[in-house]
């Protein structure tokens, strides 16, 4: 899945592009592989938990020079947008618990929040 996000045909500059990849490389030490993320056709998380999810499309686009609007909205389902996510009986939530407009397409589990040391604690 990893390898498709970055062959998307995304118009972005070599910065945004090195910042999507710095994203699928967090993603991919999070998971330890490319098969962390579950098809939603396959298999949904439990009710109210608590999930990262990725779906196919976003709430803005800007066009590159000489592109019209009509052209920038035209690739508007291939970029991949990956925020938390909670499925409900009556549909998803985004990370503020508001309803998503979309439907993901994939979802993962959350990974173990990082241990935090308390001062004076022995390493």
């Amino acid at each position: 899945m990893f390898d498709r996000i970055m062959s998307l045909p995304v118009c972005e500059n070599e910065d945004q592009r090195k910042g999507r990849k710095e994203v699928i490389d967090i993603l991919r030490s999070v998971t330890g592989n490319d098969f962390g993320w579950i098809s939603c056709d396959d298999r949904l998380p439990e009710e109210g938990q608590r999930v990262i999810v990725c779906y196919y499309g976003s709430d803005m686009i800007i066009p590159e020079d000489g592109e019209t609007v009509a052209e920038a909205m035209a690739r508007i389902n291939q970029i991949p947008t990956v925020t938390m996510g909670c499925l409900f009986d009556d549909g998803w939530a985004g990370p503020d618990y508001f309803p998503l407009m979309v439907h993901p397409s994939f979802w993962m589990q959350l990974p173990a929040p990082p241990e935090v040391k308390k001062e004076g604690e022995a390493e």
